[in-house]
């Protein structure tokens, strides 16, 4: 019930229907009081089904989403879902799919504490812990995911601490700062995305290159981390800011001026990042297509076909071009980065604008309101801000969090 309500809901925002959303509301209704009922009883409560409920339940609200209000209750569905997942214990991780579920809703845990604010539920890190040895190095990227999601958590308790002085925290953020790049080295060849450079301005691209990525999921890792990395540099700009306010300052005016146009360097190569990302997880370029195992095994050795960026497919089409619906393609966690990159107050408007535009297609192909209510989040920004023109925007290639 909870997969139908999600689906319905995101069919009536698609196309605008409030039959169907009403059907959506009646079928949640169902689902959470059949969750409720699963919730009364030990045995039922740690079965696979109950715990896909509410996640379901979540994905719902966050495809509802009425207003920016409703982090909150999205925070409180994933709490709940943790608590499952904590309560089902480490005997869980026996089964492949219960190992599947965990990790792609550890990643949700993650995004959510870093949007909404709030901590890594209770017990979700000794699970992680668990469940994802770092010790086994054999799976292609283990070594690196397990980084990325401790540097993850790192960026998530920092971006809470409020009690920490300026210096602390200025101090701490340097440090994750380095620790990207003792990262950078692990990131496997065939996880690194090409950079294609325009020969001359497009419609759907925001600024002068894109990426080309080897998969959705691969992608999304890359802009979660962006996220991070945005979050640890207004960090270091706050500070910076309010260590300068002191009385007595606690840094130098020499010291702050150097600190704080380095950060807004990072900050809008990484926003200019996340808009490269753009054309690919909309459709406007095809992934690379892989290949079939020629025998059993692991597959670690195979590479994507590419058949070059000269191919027409890897040209810019309009949104939507090459979007299959029977393969995923990480849309849904693109809505966070675009707002995060176009809230930011180094944003131009022209950035602002293609950051609403995209927001408002996400919303239509999967019918999530919370890309709209994002959208108009951006929209308030941009008539309250005064205009300001787009920077020249650094390209990185395969610079880390970039």
């Amino acid at each position: 019930m909870g997969a139908n309500a999600a689906s319905l809901a995101g069919l009536a925002n698609s196309t605008k229907n409030p039959t169907i959303m009403a059907k959506a509301r009646a079928a949640y209704g169902s689902a959470l009081r059949m969750t409720n009922s699963a919730l009364s009883a030990k045995k039922t409560t740690v079965k696979d089904s109950t715990l896909m409920s509410v996640i379901m339940l979540g994905l719902y609200e966050s495809i509802a989403f009425p207003d920016k209000k409703s982090t909150q209750t999205w925070y409180k569905h994933v709490q709940g879902a943790s608590a499952l997942l904590v309560l089902r214990g480490t005997d869980q991780f026996k089964s492949n799919v219960a190992r599947r579920i965990f990790h792609q809703f550890y990643g949700i845990t993650m995004l959510c504490s870093l949007e909404s604010g709030e901590a890594v539920p209770d017990g979700m890190r000794d699970l992680y812990e668990f469940c994802n040895p770092t010790s086994d190095y054999a799976v292609q990227g283990r070594q690196w995911t397990t980084r990325m999601s401790l540097f993850m958590q790192d960026s998530i308790d920092l971006n809470r601490d409020k009690d920490s002085d300026p210096v602390t925290m200025v101090t701490k953020a340097i440090n994750l700062d380095r620790e990207l790049d003792s990262i950078k080295a692990l990131i496997p060849k065939v996880w690194q995305y090409e950079t294609v450079h325009l020969e001359q301005p497009s419609d759907y691209v925001h600024g002068s290159f894109y990426h080309i990525y080897m998969d959705p999921w691969i992608a999304q890792m890359w802009n979660n981390l962006r996220l991070c990395r945005m979050h640890l540099y207004k960090v270091i700009r706050q500070q910076l800011w309010r260590g300068r306010a002191c009385d007595p300052p606690l840094f130098t005016e020499e010291e702050v001026a150097p600190q704080i146009a380095a950060a807004e360097k990072v900050i809008r190569t990484t926003t200019a990042a996340i808009c490269a990302s753009v054309p690919q997880l909309t459709g406007m370029i095809i992934f690379p297509e892989w290949p079939a195992p020629k025998s059993r095994g692991s597959p670690a050795g195979l590479q994507p076909e590419i058949t070059g960026q000269e191919d027409s497919r890897y040209q810019i089409h309009p949104p939507g071009t090459f979007l299959d619906p029977g393969r995923p393609t990480c849309m849904y966690h693109l809505s966070w980065p675009l707002y995060a990159a176009g809230s930011s107050d180094l944003s131009s408007s022209e950035m602002r604008q293609y950051a609403i535009d995209m927001l408002h297609f996400v919303a239509l192909r999967i019918g999530t309101r919370q890309a709209v209510v994002l959208a108009e989040a951006l929209k308030d920004m941009q008539r309250s801000t005064p205009p300001q023109s787009s920077p020249t925007e650094p390209v990185l290639t395969y610079a880390f969090g970039t």
